[in-house]
């Protein structure tokens, strides 16, 4: 919230716009003595927006002030301050570099031990009249790849990153091994393609099981 002359108005911080903007609504209140302008706005769609006019006003923040020529875009629906008076106002400001003293793996030991795990257990929402895909054949691996493709699969069973599917199941995807840049390690990956058209809103979390045949 600053004040603009001698009332508070609310702005959304724009570093993008290089002139301030007030909604006609905003303009209206605070009563100010607009004057025709030449000044000419293009939206981020490359669109131009119709200016109705301009004020001269004083905006200030807690501890700074500033002098600035705002615009009153028709059709505007949120205060937007401009670049030069976010700088003016030291509302926001430019980091280059970062130093700290701070050793991270001290401080935080158990943000850098194992992968972590979300808790709980989430559901997929399915549109209406979902089929489920279920892979019959496993696809064939490369046999130079199906012994770094068995270390993979068994380490990430050892961390609990997937679990065996022991029967059935309705849905079953195709494992694609990828090797790495390295050229000795691989990365086990699912091929989700058929899950992704299927599924309704935000998918949070899923889990994707090993071949039974590299098992």
């Amino acid at each position: 919230m600053l004040h603009v002359d001698n009332a508070s108005v609310k702005f959304t911080l724009y570093t993008g716009a290089e002139m301030t903007i007030l909604t006609p609504a905003t303009a209206e209140k605070l009563k100010l003595l607009m004057m025709p302008s030449k000044t000419i706005v293009v939206g981020p769609s490359g669109d131009r927006l119709p200016v109705t006019g301009e004020a001269c006003v004083t905006i200030r923040s807690k501890s700074k002030s500033t002098d600035a020529t705002i615009l009153v875009v028709e059709g505007a629906h949120l205060n937007l301050l401009g670049r030069p008076e976010i700088w003016s106002l030291g509302l926001v400001k430019r980091c280059n570099h970062v130093t700290t003293q701070l050793d991270p793996f001290a401080t935080f030991p158990k943000l850098f031990t194992g992968l972590g795990t979300t808790p709980g257990i989430f559901k997929i929402n399915f549109g209406e009249n979902t089929s489920p895909f279920c892979l019959y054949a496993p696809l064939t691996i490369p046999a130079g790849l199906r012994e770094p493709a068995r270390a993979a699969i068994m380490k990430m069973l050892k961390e609990d990153i997937i679990e065996v599917v022991k029967g059935p199941s309705d849905w079953c995807a195709a494992l694609i091994i990828v090797p790495k840049p390295n050229g000795k390690d691989v990365r086990p990956c699912v091929d989700l393609t058929m899950l992704n058209k299927t599924f309704k809103g935000k998918v949070i979390r899923y889990l994707a099981y090993p071949s039974c045949s590299l098992l």
